[in-house]
């Protein structure tokens, strides 16, 4: 029974906070519970025990996926990635969620562009994620639309600060 096994970790972890299996097997009761929202909850709680801790993460990230909560996938692998900045697994996962998360991001953008193309915020964070997708054409249109409609100064020369960033690096990189 899923629940009195809840309640008895719950128990377990009154009396020891710090026990990491007691927080992940509550977790993962939870889960077995159909209670999504719990589970993250207690998963994110045993994070504060062992941040850097792989699997956790990994359980977490699955729930998020599940739930459809991309921008927590991509936030739970950025922080396991400052524990283990050069894991291969860590990075091929963090680079997939913050991929699926900028796709997500894009479209819902595009939708608001389709309503109000006058909206120069939008146009600027639109334009922020294609450059981090490499998308530099469709960037510098968005930045073009963006001025159009009255961007200030200030936000489109951050963009565009990143915009030659990126070019210096890839050229540093080509005459190395």
């Amino acid at each position: 029974n899923w629940v009195h096994a809840a309640r008895h970790l719950s128990s377990l972890i009154r009396r020891d906070p710090g026990d990491l299996a007691a927080h992940m097997m509550r977790g993962d009761a939870h889960v077995r519970m159909g209670q999504p929202l719990e589970a993250a909850a207690v998963y994110r709680a045993a994070r504060r025990i062992a941040p850097g801790h792989r699997e956790l993460a990994y359980r977490l990230c699955e729930l998020l996926e599940a739930e459809r909560d991309l921008a927590g996938v991509v936030e739970a692998l950025e922080d396991l990635r400052r524990f283990h900045p050069d894991d291969a697994e860590v990075n091929r996962r963090y680079r997939g969620a913050k991929w699926s998360n900028q796709a997500r991001r894009l479209a819902e953008l595009r939708a608001t562009l389709a309503r109000n193309s006058e909206d120069p915020e939008t146009h600027l964070e639109f334009a922020g994620i294609l450059l981090d997708r490499s998308e530099r054409a469709e960037a510098l249109t968005a930045l073009s639309e963006a001025t159009r409609c009255g961007a200030s100064p200030t936000r489109l020369l951050a963009i565009l600060e990143r915009v030659v960033h990126a070019d210096l690096s890839w050229a540093e990189g080509v005459a190395t």
